[in-house]
């Protein structure tokens, strides 16, 4: 998996026959940041996370198939705990133990379970940058977060921090030696406020109807080089090109920060400010 292996070992996107090894379905079953969809949704949508658990059971496998992990009450094991979480609800104890866990994703994963009350409050569409920079930010915890296994092991797909992650979007390694963290929270929260040109996203319509999306790289006589989501590069002839679209908003979306708490963004705010 490109956006975090939730701390699994020999993760795959989807494992055949274990649908509790499967990035994909993790991503499913549990709330906050790694929760897919990333967004237009808080909640998890428990008869659907059954079908496609139920759907990846059925897979054709080369190894036995089991119907549970080997450890069905181990809430510390990231695959046991979906496991267990893809049930009924859970006994007391054991919610009680996936609650106090360290680890944020075996939280997120029994989060549905508890009642509103002791469900942690994330910030949802409405975050206040004010309220988030009045929190002491932890750069470690932030480190984490960010990190491939942390809750926002998504924003590695488009960027790159320390040699991790992708090039695609700004290299994020010296951040904080451009922006200030006031700055530093408005480009989480409102992205396409201010887009710096090299990452201004481009849709090219091309002569055979399809479409590429990304950012120019280079223009000359010869035609145009686009960067895609992937990476990778495209060169594409005057004559391959029927339209081109300069985009008006930035490529990151908004609400990335939906799932996380004003403390968690204050964390992340923190450890963006240390790169320098």
């Amino acid at each position: 998996p490109t956006r975090g292996d939730f701390g699994m070992a020999e993760a795959d996107v989807i494992t055949s026959g274990k649908p509790w090894q499967s990035a994909l379905l993790h991503r499913v079953a549990q709330t906050g940041t790694g929760h897919m969809p990333m967004l237009g949704t808080s909640t998890v949508d428990v008869a659907g996370v059954r079908l496609l658990a139920a759907w990846m059971r059925g897979l054709p496998t080369t190894v036995p198939v089991v119907t549970k992990s080997a450890n069905p009450t181990a809430v510390s094991d990231p695959a046991a705990a979906l496991a267990i979480a893809l049930g009924d609800t859970p006994s007391p104890a054991i919610l009680a133990a996936a609650k106090a866990s360290p680890d944020a994703h075996i939280r997120d994963l029994f989060e549905r379970f508890l009642p509103d009350s002791e469900r942690a409050e994330t910030l949802g569409l409405a975050a206040k940058p004010t309220a988030i920079l009045a929190l002491k930010g932890d750069a470690t915890r932030g480190a984490a977060i960010l990190s491939p296994t942390g809750k926002a092991a998504t924003c590695l797909a488009c960027h790159f921090i320390k040699g991790t992650g992708r090039d695609f979007g700004p290299d994020l390694s010296q951040v904080g030696a451009r922006l200030n963290p006031e700055q530093l929270i408005e480009s989480l929260l409102t992205p396409s406020k201010i887009i710096a040109q090299s990452h201004a996203a481009t849709l090219l319509t091309l002569r055979d109807g399809s479409s590429q999306l990304g950012f120019i790289v280079k223009r000359d006589a010869t035609g145009v080089t686009l960067k895609l989501a992937t990476a990778q590069t495209l060169s594409l002839k005057p004559s391959d090109i029927t339209e081109e679209k300069a985009l008006p908003t930035s490529l990151m979306p908004e609400g990335l920060l939906a799932g996380m708490t004003a403390q968690e963004a204050a964390d992340v705010v923190a450890w963006l400010a240390t790169l320098k």
